[in-house]
């Protein structure tokens, strides 16, 4: 396996895991929310994986041990994200959270393909860092929609609209994170 699938994998990797972690912390802030009961594995899942992408040597790629580690912890965020899919009939309180995960993860995979890009090939970086203020654009305005409704204000019509929008697109790509797990997976077999 090529390494550059490697750091793919790795990528898309910290992108659900980020994913999950946003989705949570987003939840979390609305009234009524359940608070967490046990630790929470996400923290450390996310440095394991970043540490890895920190630390890739495009050269050697994984070594089998990180590759059989990433594997399980591949199967710990497949989980994550099955009890995180998105509802269509979600209250509004998740569908901020599924689209704000969305949102923010969407940003890492480009931030991630920048990175992949400057270790593999300059010209996939600057593509992926021309998207760069598109993505920041979107999670500020995410972020800004969660400020304004656990503030206690309501979404005016074209907020509700934007939303609804993002929304619908979170929702009809679900059916693809599988696909997306079996691709980590294949990517990561070392």
């Amino acid at each position: 396996m090529e390494t550059r699938y490697q750091l793919n994998g790795l990528i898309l990797l910290y992108a659900y895991l980020q994913r999950v972690f946003v989705h949570d912390r987003v939840g979390a802030g609305f009234p009524g929310a359940a608070a967490r009961t046990g630790p929470d594995p996400i923290p450390g899942l996310l440095d394991g994986v970043g540490t890895a992408i920190k630390t890739f040597d495009k050269d050697a790629g994984l070594s089998a041990e990180d590759g059989k580690r990433l594997l399980e912890t591949t199967g710990s965020a497949r989980s994550l994200m099955r009890a995180h899919l998105p509802r269509p009939d979600a209250a509004l309180p998740e569908q901020l959270a599924s689209v704000a995960a969305a949102l923010y993860a969407e940003e890492h995979v480009n931030n991630g393909l920048v990175h992949l890009g400057d270790i593999f090939d300059p010209e996939v970086a600057d593509q992926f860092r021309q998207r760069i203020p598109q993505f920041r654009t979107q999670v500020g305005v995410i972020t800004g929609y969660v400020g304004k409704v656990t503030g206690g204000e309501p979404l005016t019509g074209e907020e509700n609209a934007q939303l609804g929008s993002w929304f619908t697109n979170v929702t009809g790509s679900a059916a693809h994170i599988e696909q997306d797990f079996q691709r980590i997976e294949q990517y990561l077999g070392t």
